[in-house]
């Protein structure tokens, strides 16, 4: 009985000892900077109207990552004709995930402006068409907020920055499977 009495007092012991060096949770705001997010996205004629993209990047929280994102053309932009308004699809997050957690994140003010080969706002929808103001490249702008996660153990409960994007839409030579992005999201993640 004096053994088993000894045992159970070591083990209470360990876990003791082990529930003190126990990490302590990350909290507060931090800086996020996800650079060089390189991938691709889908044309929505080709997808039923969604804007699908996916992509590597490196993020200050998470490392190497995977983001993926899928949105819908909301509307004509306000600010240009050559420009339409994105969001991200209802109940459908984004996310960026690594082997050390993930964040998902919604944007509902995305802008797409669009260019001629010549740099100059196009005035058509035939990408790549080689005709004066057919698209070739695009950018897209707006907010982000994120919306949850979980990083190294540490919940991730907000946060908020921009999302730029260059898009190349005749990357391949033809739209609508030759578009090539490059993303940096710049901000806040608050845990």
């Amino acid at each position: 009985m004096a053994t088993i009495t000894v045992l159970a007092t070591g083990l209470m012991l360990a876990v003791t000892l082990g529930d003190a060096e126990a990490k302590v949770p990350k909290t507060g705001t931090f800086p996020l900077k996800c650079a060089d997010n390189v991938g691709s996205f889908y044309n929505p004629v080709a997808t039923g109207g969604l804007n699908i993209a996916s992509g590597q990047t490196n993020c200050n929280a998470l490392g190497s990552a995977t983001v993926q994102s899928i949105t819908v053309v909301v509307g004509p932009s306000v600010f240009a004709p050559n420009c339409i308004a994105l969001a991200t699809l209802p109940d459908a997050d984004s996310y960026a995930i690594s082997s050390s957690g993930f964040f998902t994140y919604a944007s509902a003010n995305l802008e797409q402006c669009f260019f001629d080969k010549d740099g100059l706002a196009a005035t058509t929808f035939a990408f790549c068409g080689g005709a004066a103001g057919d698209p070739v490249t695009s950018k897209v702008t707006g907010t982000y907020s994120i919306t949850g996660g979980n990083i190294n153990g540490n919940v991730v409960s907000g946060g908020a920055g921009t999302v730029n994007s260059s898009v190349n839409h005749c990357a391949i030579g033809t739209a609508p499977y030759g578009n090539s992005v490059k993303t940096t999201i710049v901000g806040t993640i608050v845990y």
